[in-house]
């Protein structure tokens, strides 16, 4: 017959126990077992935590190929785009975790704290949740459904986390404890590791998206016709200019709008305006294109920067603004952080295998 209640938990014991003695060599060969096999045990919510925590630590010392543009756009189906998603994004956030670790005094900043609990709690959130694709080739939306629904909250989770390193920034620079050049590096690291994750559920999402489309049968847009994910394959940069500049002139309305491109063409084009507080002088911009290439120049007569500040421009230390932190937390977009504009702006060009 069935075991009893304290039969049970002997053997939960056992087992959990048997984990431990395995948990810095064979823990993730042993998690795997048991999502392939299925078995049900009984944790109670301190030895579960203990598990995820070994397997984060384990995680974050795991080597993966870069998270490139190329790799997330080959994950071009609900199986494939999933199978990345689940095996490689829980790497990318235990790395991510112990990268804040490696941060001196960190502990002491309340928005890198904030930041870490985000973390944690996304790392959990993928570990235990739910897919049913063993075997599985062609998904159906609900055979993703529980593990999109913890990659939505994931995204909605992280929406604000720009906009937290940068108040992290802001608030280092007041406090003049760490060496700049230290804390760039680092602002760096984490910042392109963010872009390529970022990307990758963005890309999760799209084709999760597309896959509902088509069992809907329901009319696609133009666009998505000629879309994989994220990746507009016959995209054209001169209306993608026309709309940042139409969303720019709309007094900053539409900020959380279009594609990574567009955004990036956004910031810098606002740069110009908030110079030239008046609106009386054009900015131009100009798009250059051959067979290999597209080139779009940005320029304004708003005055300039003092010679001084060319060195600094790049820096996340470097803002003219005095906007609060609310004002970015409240803006859903990926550059949305004091002294982020322009550093991430070259961050994301150089992830689309651009330069700026």
């Amino acid at each position: 017959g069935a075991p009893g209640a304290a039969a049970r938990r002997r053997m939960a014991t056992a087992s959990l126990t048997s984990a431990a003695l395995l948990r810095r060599t064979d823990f993730p060969r042993f998690a795997d077992h048991v999502r392939r096999r299925g078995s049900m045990i009984s944790l109670s919510k301190d030895r579960l935590e203990e598990f995820i925590q070994a397997e984060q630590s384990y995680l974050a010392a795991r080597q993966l190929e870069p998270l490139t543009l190329t790799r997330i756009v080959q994950a071009s189906t609900p199986a494939k785009v999933v199978k990345l998603v689940h095996e490689e994004l829980p790497v990318y956030f235990a790395q991510r975790i112990k990268h804040i670790e490696s941060f001196a005094e960190w502990q002491d900043l309340p928005e890198l704290v904030a930041i870490y609990n985000i973390f944690v709690k996304s790392f959990r959130n993928l570990r235990v949740a739910r897919t049913t694709l063993e075997g599985v080739d062609d998904p159906s939306v609900a055979d993703i459904d529980n593990f999109t629904e913890a990659i939505c909250a994931l995204r909605d989770r992280h929406s604000k986390v720009t906009a937290m390193i940068g108040e992290a920034m802001r608030s280092m620079r007041r406090k003049q404890r760490h060496e700049r050049r230290v804390l760039q590096a680092w602002a760096d690291k984490f910042l392109s590791d963010r872009i390529s994750t970022e990307m990758l559920t963005s890309h999760y999402v799209a084709i999760v998206q597309g896959l509902d489309v088509w069992l809907r049968k329901s009319e696609a847009s133009a666009a998505s016709q000629h879309s994989v994910g994220v990746v507009d394959t016959k995209c054209n940069p001169g209306e993608i200019c026309e709309r940042a500049a139409a969303e720019v002139l709309d007094r900053f309305r539409g900020h959380q709008g279009g594609d990574k491109l567009q955004i990036i063409v956004k910031a810098i084009a606002r740069g110009g305006v908030v110079a030239d507080a008046a609106m009386s002088r054009p900015i131009k911009v100009t798009v250059c294109a051959d067979r290999a290439q597209v080139a779009i120049r940005i320029s304004d007569t708003a005055g300039g920067m003092p010679f001084g500040a060319i060195e600094h421009i790049w820096s996340y230390h470097f803002s003219t603004s005095a906007k609060p932190f609310e004002a970015y937390a409240t803006q859903p977009c990926p550059l949305s952080g004091w002294g982020l504009g322009l550093p991430l702006s070259r961050q994301y060009a150089r992830f689309l295998g651009g330069s700026l």
